[in-house]
């Protein structure tokens, strides 16, 4: 800081300076501190009193490799029975129509629900599927097979990462931050007068964040030309809290 004069920095020195960090919401994160006994999870195990902590973020990006649709067959009618029993029937349709554009193991029930109509008299229900596509460019085929197999409950369309493409890139923006990390911290020493000795501790914290595109209308009408689904990029980002010891 310019004009701060010679007591001042020595406070400096002899104390922390924080920058506050914030947390990817519902993520895990890990923290190692060395030190033990005495002192053991302090800010300064050592007890020289000369630390600065730096808070960074690192993000990577890249196209989704995996997509994940939620497609079902609803009926109605007079008594829960005849709703069951088409809901049955069209349900078995729909699942083996996508057990031939999909891995059977990619399939599984999402939602099943029989009950009596808000208005009006008599029943209905719907039985949905929950269907993970591992090629994106098959997403609108896989929809359009759907509704010509029966299918007129289409929900919405989640693009992700396979789990080996989010460590990459976890991994990239993992780099990324500690790097900024580093560049903070060594324009702080250099301001100070001062140079890091060696890395105190580190904390990281980091995630991914799905991008959900809404299924258009035409998905809905088999008649109508193929659907089309644009994608995004997702993204994985981290955050870092690095503790530097200074001389």
């Amino acid at each position: 800081m310019q004009g701060a004069n010679p007591a001042n920095r020595r406070r400096f020195l002899a104390g922390t300076a924080t920058l506050v960090a914030t947390a990817t919401a519902g993520c895990t994160g890990t923290a190692f501190r060395p030190g033990s006994g005495e002192g053991a999870g302090d800010p300064d195990p050592t007890g020289n009193g000369r630390l600065v902590e730096v808070s960074a973020g690192g993000e990577a990006s890249a196209d989704p490799d995996r997509a994940r649709a939620r497609l079902g067959v609803e009926a109605a009618g007079e008594t829960a029975e005849a709703v069951r029993t088409e809901l049955a029937t069209d349900g078995e349709q729909l699942r083996a129509a996508l057990s031939d554009l999909v891995p059977e193991r990619n399939v599984r029930t999402a939602g099943y629900r029989i009950g009596e109509r808000r208005q009006g008299t008599g029943f209905e229900g719907y039985h949905s599927y929950a269907v993970e596509i591992e090629d994106v460019d098959r997403v609108g085929e896989v929809i359009d097979r759907a509704v010509e197999a029966g299918a007129d409950d289409v929900g919405r369309v989640g693009f992700a990462l396979a789990p080996d493409t989010r460590e990459e890139l976890r991994e990239e923006a993992l780099a990324d931050a500690l790097a900024s990390a580093d560049r903070e911290a060594e324009a702080i020493a250099a301001d100070r007068g001062a140079d890091i000795v060696e890395t105190a501790w580190v904390s990281t914290a980091g995630g991914g964040r799905p991008v959900e595109d809404p299924i258009p209308e035409a998905a809905t009408d088999a008649a109508r030309a193929p659907t089309a689904l644009e994608t995004e990029p997702v993204s994985v980002s981290v955050s870092v809290t690095v503790g530097y010891r200074l001389e």
